[in-house]
């Protein structure tokens, strides 16, 4: 379970994890400046960046809602927040370790977002083993009132920096 991994790296590190499964390739610098995983990083302001996910590319005028994303590139930082985030990774964790157990299989993806999902259609109101009452996607208002410190802030990256295997967009190959 890639969450355990990304979990202990955390715990024995304290260090930020930039996880990408093995199937992914970069073709130039994702750190450069101009580059939207290496800007959101660099920031500072977000406790988990992910990639989007989608079979093809989105509209160009498309609306991140928050609501879904691959588990096979994403950033995690638990600098400013350590144990509500841990929390919240451990919860996919376990949340993917308990559909195994029941069902004998499960893909980590759905399962995590499932997860977040419960967590963002809380609002505050109830509780959750997430580590985090609200969350704020990117620069839109948080989903509730909270203190900063139980608040998830987590953005997408670019979905066109960043496809999920898709190369064609409005019939311009993406260059990465």
């Amino acid at each position: 379970n890639k969450f355990n991994m990304v979990l202990m790296l955390m715990n024995l590190t304290g260090l930020n994890v930039l996880f990408t499964d093995a199937d992914n390739m970069f073709l130039q610098d994702p750190f450069r400046v101009g580059v939207s995983v290496g800007d959101l990083i660099r920031s500072e302001k977000y406790d988990y960046v992910y990639q989007l996910e989608g079979p093809s590319a989105p509209p160009r005028n498309f609306v991140n809602y928050g609501n879904a994303g691959n588990t096979g590139f994403f950033y995690v930082s638990p600098k400013r927040k350590p144990e509500n985030v841990m929390t919240l990774m451990r919860a996919g964790m376990e949340a993917v370790d308990k559909n195994m157990a029941e069902k004998g299989k499960g893909a980590d993806q759905p399962i995590f977002w499932r997860v977040m999902s419960d967590l963002l259609s809380s609002k505050g109101k109830k509780e959750g083993p997430w580590g985090f009452k609200c969350v704020h996607l990117c620069d839109r208002k948080p989903s509730c009132e909270a203190p900063e410190s139980e608040t998830l802030d987590y953005c997408g990256m670019d979905p066109f920096q960043h496809p999920t295997g898709w190369t064609e967009v409005d019939g311009f190959l993406g260059k990465f």
